[in-house]
């Protein structure tokens, strides 16, 4: 039985159908984004006793636009998940959240053009069969 695991994982991906409506400052609804972007998503965290676990991470989008690629602070998405899982079935809690960085300009903070989250309770079951090749 191992007593600590570290995860950790790296992703780099495309969202082939993106949409963003943002609130603009000064402004109605805009349709700012409806274009493909790439994504870059990190995620850490550690098994217990190979039953417990607890991790986190942040996914950030870069859009690309006329002007250029770009992302923005308050696009970054965390998340983090903790439950048990034993023989291929997980029970556990998630939350995910977006916590946009509010900068201050001449003293004054801008307006916060999205926040959001949301919590889940989960009973995953997960396996693997193996259908071409040995198994290790």
């Amino acid at each position: 039985m191992r007593i600590i695991l570290f995860l950790y994982a790296l992703e780099l991906g495309l969202q082939p159908f993106g949409h963003l409506v943002m609130n603009q400052t000064n402004a109605e609804r805009e349709d700012i984004i409806a274009v493909p972007s790439l994504y870059v998503a990190m995620d850490a965290g550690v098994l217990l006793f190979d039953v417990g676990y607890i991790t986190g991470g942040i996914v950030t989008q870069f859009w690309k636009l006329d002007e250029g690629v770009f992302f923005t602070p308050d696009q970054a998405e965390y998340h983090i998940d903790i439950g048990v899982k034993w023989r291929g079935v997980s029970v556990g809690f998630r939350h995910y959240c977006i916590h946009p960085i509010v900068p201050f300009i001449g003293g004054k903070a801008l307006r916060v053009i999205w926040e959001d989250s949301y919590e889940q309770i989960y009973l995953r079951i997960a396996g693997e069969n193996t259908i071409l090749g040995r198994r290790k």
